[in-house]
């Protein structure tokens, strides 16, 4: 799975980045578009590739079975509850949960969270950085 991302090369841009996309071929019409307009852009693969073939390749080594979009949901949701515990007991004196993992570590857990979200957007055929960046864009963000 190829991700491209479109940067605008002009000065004084608070926000370069202009598009993702999951196509040479929108990438480049997109490009195209800008260099139309006049201004220096570039496209360049995005960094979603290799966190899918990391996920990826812990699933051929545990040799799971790879979910469809419901099951990696919910066990995204599954993941985001231990990490929630694994937080508590952390952060709670005396905190207690029903079983018997004492030694949860809520960054080792946050790690299975963003795995299982990365399997969840992959059957969305999504991105889940450039949805980020997209939604903080909507927001008003701009990147420093």
């Amino acid at each position: 799975m190829n991700v491209y991302v479109v940067v605008n090369e002009g000065e004084n841009l608070d926000n370069p980045i202009e598009g993702v996309f999951w196509t040479l071929d929108g990438a480049d019409k997109y490009w195209q578009m800008l260099k139309d307009q006049g201004c220096e852009a570039t496209i360049y693969p995005a960094h979603i590739e290799p966190l899918i073939a990391l996920v990826d390749s812990y699933y051929r080594f545990r040799n799971l079975k790879e979910p469809n979009l419901d099951e990696a949901f919910r066990w995204m949701v599954s993941e985001v509850g231990e990490m929630a515990g694994a937080l508590n007991q952390c952060l709670t004196e005396g905190w207690v949960r029903n079983h018997s993992h004492d030694d949860d570590d809520p960054v080792d857990e946050g790690g299975d969270v963003l795995m299982m979200l990365t399997k969840t957007m992959q059957r969305l055929d999504a991105d889940p950085i450039g949805a980020m960046v997209r939604k903080w864009r909507e927001k008003g963000w701009k990147q420093e």
